[in-house]
């Protein structure tokens, strides 16, 4: 795979979910950014000072990076669809 497949694999897990189409504005990037940075933030302070560059990666992060970076490290990109208010 070059940069740009594996940028459009992610960008294709997020936008087909099996129980309903998603769109990259439906994710909470603002809360996923923050879970990421407390993730390697805790690293960094129990012992794992290179985390520091993780956390900066996060931060610099365009939202297709923080899908792959959320992805690599086990997060559930489900948990971070924003709420339609109502349900079924």
């Amino acid at each position: 795979f070059n940069k740009k497949s594996k940028t459009t694999v992610y960008i294709k897990y997020v936008i087909i979910n099996t129980q309903r189409k998603m769109t990259m504005q439906e994710i909470d990037f603002e809360r996923l950014r923050e879970d990421l940075v407390d993730y390697f933030g805790s690293a960094m302070f129990n012992g794992f000072p290179m985390a520091v560059v993780d956390v900066t990666k996060v931060e610099t992060a365009s939202n297709e990076q923080l899908i792959q970076i959320a992805q690599s490290n086990g997060f559930d990109l489900n948990n971070y669809i924003k709420s339609t208010g109502f349900k079924l």
